[in-house]
């Protein structure tokens, strides 16, 4: 089966960001192959029983697989809000990414890929790397489906700012806890010590550093920011216990 395709070009990252931070941020072909084996049907996936699915994921019911157009990844990483509270907020952002981030993906997060129909974002495809028990511990695998179009139009203002053609690699941080989840921009190619609101997720509302910035032209200070959210979940979970 023929896919259409939309690659968004898959930049290899920049060589100065993983010298500063030590980490690797760079999005591996893997992710965009993995996809298009799914949709191809040379995998078994969700997408093997789409029609069955496709009004789930926000596919209309007249939705096919050769319609389906694949974007660009955007690389997650997962931090509880426990962690937090162990942490100094002058910790270096790839550190803390590297020692409390959930690692689906070795030393990475997770990808978020956008599927699109008629140029229109319908649904975020999660594609994660087996973990090291794992029998093939290169092989990747659709692990599930989330967000959708109003989550691809704001990251679509980080990557206008940011954009992977001039070397930036935006990360989207989610801190969550069990009954709430915060998302952060992090761009490594400015250093160790950003870390910027990006949107909320049933989230209390009197956080103390809000989201002004639509367009991201400004980023916040890491320490500043790790400090008023130490601040804020502690507030919010003496709260939850009352």
């Amino acid at each position: 089966m023929k896919i259409k395709l939309l690659f968004l070009i898959f930049l290899t990252g920049s060589t100065l960001a993983q010298q500063s931070t030590g980490m690797d941020f760079k999005i591996p072909i893997e992710v965009s192959h993995v996809l298009n084996d799914a949709l191809n049907g040379k995998i078994k996936s969700i997408f093997n029983h789409f029609d069955h699915y496709k009004i789930k994921m926000g596919f209309p019911t007249t939705a096919k697989l050769t319609d389906i157009k694949i974007g660009f990844p955007v690389n997650v990483f997962d931090i509880p809000d426990s962690s937090l509270s162990r942490i100094d907020e002058n910790i270096p952002i790839s550190i803390l990414l590297k020692k409390y981030g959930i690692n689906y993906s070795k030393n990475s997060g997770h990808y978020e890929v956008p599927l699109l129909l008629n140029d229109s974002v319908i649904v975020n495809i999660k594609i994660w790397e087996a973990d090291s028990t794992a029998p093939n511990k290169t092989q990747w695998h659709v692990a599930g489906w989330g967000g959708g179009g109003a989550f691809e139009q704001r990251w679509q203002k980080v990557i206008q700012k940011w954009p992977r053609n001039k070397g930036f690699n935006p990360i989207l941080i989610l801190i969550h806890g069990k009954k709430h989840g915060i998302g952060y921009i992090y761009i490594p190619e400015k250093g160790d010590y950003n870390l910027t609101r990006y949107r909320s997720i049933d989230y209390p509302v009197n956080l103390k550093e809000d989201f002004k910035d639509s367009l991201y032209y400004k980023l916040s200070d890491s320490r500043t920011t790790l400090l008023d959210l130490k601040d804020s979940i502690q507030s919010w979970n003496t709260g939850a216990t009352k």
